[in-house]
């Protein structure tokens, strides 16, 4: 018996003990330690009152991205705050998911 003819018989063999190894391997991934493969919930911080840059960076920091949505006009407040987030604070999401901050601004100011 050649060493091909031995090689093509452990073939199979070598097959499924790698194959048995890979679904092993998938198992402990998903089911023993899934935060590493499948992403988990997170809670959405409040970012209202923050300035739009501080309040992206504060979502980025729990996984989440900020999203610019519309801009209200309002008095008291300098130009830039979040007004509104949507998901609302305290709500769990999705990490990676978008939060959408309203913004006020100068425009539509009253003459």
């Amino acid at each position: 018996m050649s060493v091909r003819t031995s090689l093509r018989r452990s073939l199979p063999y070598a097959v499924t003990i790698i194959g048995g190894f890979l679904i092993a391997y998938l198992i402990v991934a998903f089911f023993i330690f899934p935060s590493g493969v499948v992403p988990g919930n997170a809670k959405v911080p409040n970012v209202t009152g923050l300035l739009f840059d501080d309040a992206s960076k504060r979502l980025a920091s729990v996984g989440f991205k900020a999203e610019r949505g519309d801009q209200e006009y309002r008095e008291a407040t300098p130009i830039g705050t979040v007004l509104v987030q949507d998901p609302r604070p305290g709500t769990k999401q999705p990490e990676g998911s978008s939060v959408t901050l309203t913004v006020s601004t100068n425009t539509g100011k009253p003459q």
